[in-house]
């Protein structure tokens, strides 16, 4: 048996008029399986971390949208989350990288090893 690795991220909505969901859009690109995914505060982006080592931020605002694509991780990036303001990422494997959603600059690396993921 082959288990096949799901390399996408889905939008649903799923308002109490929408209860059986409506597919709103599929976010394409990730190498390998998507673990996290999560809104900004102003649901206008979306960032999904992968275990292709990859965090990438996409726009809601237009179909499938990709808007950065961030190489920073040595493995899995498994977990996400935007700041309250919406201005900064982070998203983490066995170390964390903060980063700046409108550029991708990065602007705090902590590289601790860890035994497990970082989870927020």
């Amino acid at each position: 048996t082959t288990v096949k690795k799901v390399q996408i991220a889905s939008i649903w909505d799923r308002t109490p008029s929408a209860w059986k969901g409506t597919l709103l859009q599929t976010l394409r690109g990730h190498r390998d399986a998507v673990f996290a995914c999560i809104f900004s505060p102003d649901c206008k982006r979306v960032v999904t971390d992968s275990s292709d080592g990859t965090a990438r931020v996409w726009s809601t605002e237009f179909i499938s949208s990709l808007l950065l694509v961030l190489e920073s991780h040595k493995s899995a990036a498994l977990c996400c989350a935007f700041s309250s303001d919406g201005r900064l990422t982070a998203s983490s494997d066995r170390n964390t990288l903060t980063l700046r959603a409108e550029t991708g600059e990065c602007q705090l690396t902590v590289e601790r090893e860890h035994t497990d993921v970082i989870f927020y």
